[in-house]
Formats: C-alpha cells, structure tokens, sequence
C-alpha cells in the first residue's frame, strides 16, 4: 500500500478500535462503581445494556444516512457523542451526591452508545468506498484487527485507569475519541460522486440487493452473529471458571482471557493479507473457522487441565480470525456504494446483538446444565456450515472480484 493510503487506513483503524473500549473498559471497573454510587449489581449491568442496545438501534439509522451524505461527516459526529457522552459521566462524578446521578449517567451511556453505532460499521462501509478491490480485503482485515485488538487492551487498560478513582476511565473516552477525529477529519477524504438516491428508491435497492444476493447477505450475518455469541459466551465463561476451578485472578486472569482474542487478532490480519490476494479461498476459510468454533467451544467443557482448556479456547479465536474478515469482504462486495452503509450497517448491528446475546445466554444455560451452552455453540455453528458447503465456490469468486 502507498504512503497516503496507509495513513488512511490508519485514520479508519482507529476508529474501530476505540469504539470496543465502550464496553470492556468499564466492566473491570463494575466493583468500584456500584460501591461509589450505592447501586446494585443490576443496575451496573445497566451501563453495558444501555449502550449496547442504543447502538444496535441506531447502527442502521447512521447506515441508511451515511448512504445519503459523507459518510467521514457521520463518523465525526459518531466520535463527538461518543467521546461527550462518555467524559461527562467523569464530570458527572463530582456531583456524586445528586440522587439523581445514576439516571443521568444510563443518559450519558444510551448518547454514547448512539456515537459507538456511527463508528466501526460506517468506517467499514468507508473502507469499500475508498479502497480498490485488490485492496479491499487486507484492509478489511486491518480494520478486524484493530477492533479485537481493541477488545484484549481495553480491559487491562480500564483497571489501570480505575487506580486513579473510578470514573478515570470515562474521561480517557474523549481522550481517546479527539486523535480519531482528527485524523477523520484532515487525512480522510473519500468520493464526491455518491447519488443522492430518495428514500424510496434506496430501500427499492436494498431490496434488489437482498434478491439477488440475498442468499450470501443472510448466512454471512447469521454466521457473524452465531461467531460473537460463541467468542463472547465463551470468554464469559472462561473469566467465571479461571477464578473457581483454577484460582486466578488479577493481572494474570487477564493475560489468560486475553489469548482467545489475540489468536482471533493474529488469525483476522493474517486471513485479511491472504484473501487480499486469493479471494477464491474464501469460503473455505469461513468453512474451516466455523468447524473450528463450533469444534472447541464442544470440547471446552470436557477440557479439565488447563492447558488442554486454553488449547480449546486458542483455537477458537483462530477459527473466528478466520471466519470475520472473510464475512466482511463478501458482504462489502454486496452492495454498490449507494447502499453499502445500510448493508454494513445491518452487518454491524447483528454482530453487536451476538456479543449481547452471548455472556447471559451462556449463564443461564449454565444453570440448567454445565454442557448445555457448549452443545448449543456446536448446533448453532452446524447451521451456517451446512448452508455454506452447499454454495459454490464459484459464484462466491464472482462476487468478490466485483466492484
């Protein structure tokens, strides 16, 4: 890649990265918050649940007008609220005493999560517009990287942050957000040539997208989707037993729910590079990373020494490193630029609901039986892996040569 093109890359990168520290850097921090507010363990969760849930909403809506203007202008935006709304809760902290402060914070957290749906999945449909398709897939894959690197740090980072005093870490969002931003605003430059298409039309064309691609659209989100419920259902599990069966905790708990996803970062730069130049293998590393989820989130409960366990879990990552970025390029090269942030969008959104879904569908299924999420994972994971055996290859290159 050229000099200008990589700065671009990096521009965009940052924005996917910063937009996982909305949640993961504030759950190390869960314990100091609700002993500094005097709130309950439900209504702490509530943090994580009023921002997740804005952005699963709003990512759509920021998809079907970024289809209309710049989408570098609703990035901007999407950065400025999520920075704001994050930063005020620290502000908020030094009124404490207010008995109305917890409800001003779920405020702040619903503005911020409204910020965080304007971010990775525009950046991603910005990608597709900007980037020939030779480009496109490596790319893509740096984007996928930056987000699940994102996701190791981010908790580490939270806890060291926390050492300062609780609400530490919600100033460091705008901290975070004002780089992004800039190099957004003065690196980024994308095509003016975009039609303004009216309203009806663009869904007429969303439409005629899901008809003749419809097929690819709908396994590649439900195989997105089944793919975080099991990562993230899993690294729930696995930060509960690492304390009570194998008794760590601390720094080095960390380091250990770490690896799943710093294999999935390592296996996501590496599958976008390949798939940069051979797009016809494609489907089968969609293939071999959904057996390779579906495989050790079974076995994981049967994996007593923990060596075996971590095994389990290593190759997990590496089969959702595989599967993501594949995903993203064959639902990038779905739709023409008119309507790709609605289709990325979408895309972003059930991604959003799998890692919702994931950490309270495996407790609760927990407590029915030990195995019964990890069974689950398996079947869900058969399901897109026969649909996809059934496709041909060849029909897949052909849309992924397209531009």
């Amino acid at each position: 890649m050229r000099s200008q093109t990589k700065w671009k890359l990096t521009a965009l990168s940052s924005v996917t990265f910063i937009m996982v520290f909305g949640n993961s850097m504030i759950i190390p921090v869960f314990t100091l918050i609700r002993n500094a507010l005097d709130i309950s363990l439900f209504q702490v969760a509530l943090l994580v649940t009023y921002y997740s849930v804005a952005a699963s909403i709003f990512i759509p809506v920021f998809g079907f007008i970024s289809d209309h203007i710049q989408r570098r202008s609703v990035i901007i935006v999407a950065l400025a609220l999520y920075g704001l709304g994050g930063s005020f809760i620290g502000f908020l902290a030094l009124f404490s005493d207010n008995p109305h402060i917890f409800s001003i914070i779920l405020a702040s957290r619903v503005v911020q999560g409204i910020g965080a749906a304007g971010m990775s999945p525009i950046a991603m449909a910005l990608v597709g517009d900007i980037f020939t398709t030779e480009e496109r897939a490596k790319a893509l894959g740096l984007i996928e990287a930056a987000n699940i690197f994102g996701k190791v740090i981010s908790p580490i980072l939270g806890a060291a942050l926390a050492l300062i005093a609780w609400f530490a870490p919600f100033f460091f969002y705008l901290g975070f957000a004002i780089p992004a931003l800039l190099g957004v605003l003065f690196i980024i430059s994308e095509p003016d040539n975009k039609p303004k298409t009216p309203f009806k039309k663009y869904f007429s064309d969303l439409k005629k997208i899901f008809t003749k691609n419809g097929k690819f659209l709908w396994v590649s989100y439900f195989t997105a989707w089944v793919s975080f419920l099991i990562l993230f259902g899993v690294l729930a599990y696995l930060s509960d037993v690492l304390e009570t069966r194998y008794d760590m905790t601390g720094i080095i708990k960390g380091i250990i729910i770490a690896i799943p996803v710093t294999a999935w970062t390592i296996s996501s730069f590496g599958s976008g590079y390949y798939l940069q130049k051979k797009t016809d293998g494609l489907k089968y590393f969609v293939i071999a990373g959904i057996i390779m989820l579906g495989a050790s989130a079974v076995a994981i409960p049967y994996m007593e020494r923990i060596y075996f366990f971590l095994a389990a879990a290593f190759v997990m990552g590496l089969g959702g490193g595989l599967v993501i970025p594949s995903l993203t390029i064959l639902v990038t090269n779905c739709a023409p630029t008119e309507e790709r942030g609605g289709i990325m969008s979408l895309y972003g959104s059930i991604r959003f609901f799998g890692v919702a879904v994931g950490p309270p569908l495996f407790s609760y299924l927990l407590n029915l039986s030990h195995h019964a999420p990890f069974w689950l994972s398996g079947a869900l994971a058969l399901i897109p892996l026969i649909i996809l055996i059934r496709f041909k290859n060849q029909d897949i290159i052909k849309l992924c040569k397209a531009e």
